[in-house]
């Protein structure tokens, strides 16, 4: 395991926040000391304003890490910025997706964020309503952890690491976890054979120090307990020989009822989840540190190690051509 990265302390919270804005409180991310601050198209007004954002977040004691969701496709938080950039289905080959993920990593670096929170490891069933399409790698399960290694790989190359999502999977699943709770469709051997083949296989190919993010969905061959909040998926993940940090998904989605995200997140911290994130609002989660922060095995986060997550410092100008070179092959033909 390479010794550079980012460090979890006791000092940090064990959560991941978001704001609104540009601009966060600065006094209240001092005083709440989140592990991980998560950026969003909301907070991107343009591309000076991201890198000093950044380097202003870096000075905060403890520093937290800086996260973005950036899959690609659909799913890019810079595109009203920096423009289009081909969704992982598109990179359909591991020398595409591992240039994806280093054209991806460069040029994040360059902006100074740690952890892009990407791949999408869920399996391709064909469901239409799970918020998944144009998100995945395939239905394969060895396909899908070669591609999401080639990806993560790539991320790499520039101190930028990447986040394997959704354990134990959501491609079955429906409805939309943004919309509402979904439920696993299948059996334990089904799992199995699928989502759970793919961490097995990631994890032998030597990723399991890479971030998980859990998903909410309810899983019934594991008594019906919600993924994001089980016992029973760490001791899944465990099992695998997984040794990285976990988190939930954004607890705001509406697969949680809003008056339980308190209560949900100690109760997913208390199953040994690493981190918990809600993504926005700041009542929700002054009301959620304040909760946490009333039980001393949920007030501070575990000391943990993120392999990879220190950026190294690459000119944006270059980021960005290589950025543009490596998606005209894509976006102009799809």
């Amino acid at each position: 395991m390479t010794d550079v990265g980012f460090e979890i302390t006791p000092e940090h919270r064990p959560i991941i926040v978001g704001f609104e804005g540009a601009e966060p409180d600065w006094d209240w991310l001092e005083q709440i000391r989140p592990t991980g601050v998560i950026l969003f198209t909301r907070n991107l007004n343009s591309i000076e304003q991201v890198r000093l954002l950044c380097q202003r977040l870096r000075t905060l004691r403890p520093r937290p890490f800086i996260a973005i969701d950036m899959e690609g496709g659909r799913v890019n938080r810079l595109q009203h910025l920096i423009g289009q950039f081909p969704s992982m289905p598109q990179a359909v080959s591991s020398s595409a997706c591992f240039e994806a993920g280093t054209r991806m990593g460069q040029l994040l670096a360059s902006l100074g964020i740690d952890i892009d929170f990407a791949p999408v490891v869920d399996l391709d069933y064909g469901q239409l309503s799970n918020g998944l399409q144009g998100r995945t790698l395939g239905s394969d399960p060895a396909k899908v952890a070669e591609h999401a290694i080639e990806f993560v790989t790539g991320l790499n190359q520039f101190g930028v690491a990447g986040c394997f999502k959704h354990f134990p999977g959501l491609g079955t699943t429906v409805p939309d976890s943004h919309l509402s709770l979904p439920t696993f469709q299948g059996s334990y051997s089904e799992w199995d054979q699928g989502e759970g083949e793919v961490y097995r296989l990631l994890a032998a190919k030597g990723q399991s120090q890479v971030p998980v993010m859990l998903a909410h969905c309810v899983m019934p061959f594991w008594q019906g307990e919600v993924a994001s909040w089980s016992s029973k998926s760490m001791q899944a993940l465990k099992s695998i020989g997984w040794q990285g940090i976990t988190m939930t998904d954004d607890l705001e989605m509406k697969a949680i009822d809003e008056e339980t995200i308190t209560s949900t997140a100690a109760r997913a911290l208390r199953a040994g989840v690493d981190l918990v994130m809600v993504c926005r609002s700041k009542p929700i989660i002054d009301q959620m540190v304040a909760f946490l922060d009333q039980s001393p095995d949920c007030r501070s986060a575990r000391s943990g190690f993120i392999p990879h997550a220190s950026p190294v410092d690459v000119s944006f100008e270059e980021a960005l051509k290589g950025w543009r070179s490596f998606s005209s092959k894509f976006i102009a033909s799809s």
